[in-house]
């Protein structure tokens, strides 16, 4: 049976029980009307147990043993939930319609005591290589099954009471395990299947209550997801990225045209750009103007990677093995940015120079220094790019003006990628 129908008999049974404290002891007369309060609750009863109606119904009917009871009790609910509100509702007839939700409680008891109930069931459920968990409420004296299949052989299958650790039951070793245990406390049990690497497996997992006030008794489990150190219970990795903007404000410059150049006027610029350990590159956005005045998108690189980076869960694996500027990996990085604003006729040389020697030839005006061919860019306008670390931690960005008549003012943001390791667990309450 459905995990559905196992929670819909347990709020079944709390509405049937919260009916009864709502409304009031019967009396013979039958003309006698509840107070407003009482009717109200009794309404207020009558709708969740009307809610829950169809689906209860078309669960337990397949038993053959309710269908008709049931029916009777979904016609008398609907039948004082149409009345109007201000009606007032005879006393016996809260008491009879309360002595018929407690026999629904009662059947379904009877039906489901000796019942495995059908706590989680998946068919070609994807699991890495590691342990697969599902937790799972029991009481004392309640029993949990577990049936598993896969392609390879599981390496463990097993069920744990979760603050203790004590292992309940277990198997191994083989493409289809079943076992089964008792609850000695009421407490979240464990069920841990661990294949040796990825694939598929069919896992069911169901339960039979110890007595039976178990069968309504709460049965959820809230799971979360906290961060904690390496080595702590539970604890497993995870592969992530930090983005460290390295500019507390954009680097800005002003390029002099070639004309003014002849005249002392700087023509070229060049910003530092120095990593921090474990970087495997480094975003940049440059924007180029003819106005010297500031545009919201300036220093706004770092927040956008951020949210980016977020929510496409990239993996610091991925940016550990980038070494090509345009990899599918960066392009894709860099699509989900927004453009910095161009200008049509603004537009200078980009070089991206390893190391100081280089650079000082290039800020001394030699037509003679190495730089990165693949990551630097002639005549570009305001653009967004990406510059691999190939393992050095020590960049210079060169800005040439080219032009002869046009001065251009200049905007930099530089955002380091560290890929980085954290741990986490899973806290079950």
């Amino acid at each position: 049976m459905k995990n559905i129908t196992k929670t819909l008999y347990r709020l079944s049974a709390m509405a049937a029980i919260t009916l009864m404290s709502a409304c009031s002891s019967s009396t013979s007369d039958t003309n006698t009307r509840a107070s407003v309060s009482e009717n109200q609750g009794f309404k207020t009863e009558c709708t969740r147990l009307a809610n829950l109606a169809g689906s209860l119904d078309a669960a337990l009917g397949k038993d053959g043993k309710m269908a008709d009871e049931y029916q009777k009790v979904i016609k008398d609910l609907r039948l004082n939930l149409s009345a109007d509100d201000t009606v007032g509702v005879a006393p016996a007839r809260i008491d009879s319609l309360r002595n018929a939700a407690l026999n629904l409680q009662d059947k379904a008891q009877n039906i489901m005591a000796d019942k495995w109930m059908t706590v989680s069931a998946e068919e070609d459920k994807l699991v890495e290589g590691g342990a697969y968990i599902v937790p799972v409420r029991l009481y004392k004296g309640d029993e949990l099954k577990v049936v598993a299949g896969s392609t390879q052989k599981f390496k463990s299958v097993t069920i744990k009471e979760y603050k203790t650790g004590d292992v309940v039951a277990s198997g191994a070793n083989s493409q289809d395990v079943e076992i089964s245990g008792k609850a000695r406390v009421a407490s979240i049990y464990l069920v841990a299947v661990e294949v040796a690497k990825q694939g598929y497996i069919d896992l069911n997992i169901s339960r039979k209550a110890g007595k039976s006030e178990n069968l309504f008794a709460p049965t959820a489990v809230h799971t979360s997801t906290v961060e904690c150190q390496k080595g702590d219970k539970g604890a497993y990795a995870k592969q992530e990225v930090e983005m460290k903007n390295l500019f507390e404000e954009p680097f800005k410059a002003t390029l002099a045209s070639q004309g003014r150049a002849l005249f002392g006027n700087k023509s070229k610029s060049m910003a530092s750009v120095q990593l921090p350990k474990g970087s495997t590159g480094f975003f940049y956005r440059l924007r180029l103007s003819s106005s010297k005045d500031s545009n919201h998108s300036d220093g706004s690189l770092s927040s956008e990677l951020i949210s980016i980076s977020s929510n496409r869960n990239f993996a610091g694996v991925e940016y550990a093995h980038n070494t090509k500027v345009t990899s599918p990996f960066v392009e894709s990085v860099l699509s989900g940015l927004s453009s910095p604003k161009c200008e049509e006729e603004i537009y200078c040389n980009l070089y991206v120079i390893k190391g100081a020697k280089e650079a000082r030839k290039f800020q001394d005006g030699s037509k003679y220094f190495v730089y990165n061919l693949d990551a630097s860019k002639q005549n570009t306008q305001s653009t967004n790019g990406y510059v691999p670390s190939e393992g050095l931690t020590s960049f210079y960005m060169g800005l040439d003006n080219s032009r002869f008549t046009t001065s251009i003012y200049v905007w930099l943001d530089v955002v380091a990628v560290v890929p980085t390791t954290k741990y986490y667990k899973e806290v079950y309450e």
